[in-house]
């Protein structure tokens, strides 16, 4: 790759499931020419069923994300890049 779009997303806010739609076709649009997207959900935690991994899992299958979906389980990398919203 010659770089990453990162998107930093969940799969309960409502904001965020609108764009899902318009990070696929960015996805589609800009892996080719070698900057793929990489979203990372910054939400995850034990306490909550609907932003668990296994629910990460089901929404990127639900959704056919053509891209990668992480889970920043540990809270670790979205205080890296400053994101505070997803």
């Amino acid at each position: 790759a010659k770089g990453y779009v990162v998107v930093f997303t969940c799969n309960e806010c409502p904001f965020a499931k609108m764009y899902e739609d318009r990070l696929i076709a960015l996805h589609n649009t800009y892996a080719p020419k070698g900057y793929p997207v990489i979203a990372i959900n910054p939400n995850v935690t034990e306490n909550n069923d609907r932003e668990s991994f296994e629910a990460m899992q089901k929404r990127a299958t639900d959704k056919n994300f053509p891209f990668v979906y992480l889970a920043d389980e540990k809270h670790e990398i979205s205080p890296k890049y400053g994101a505070v919203r997803t």
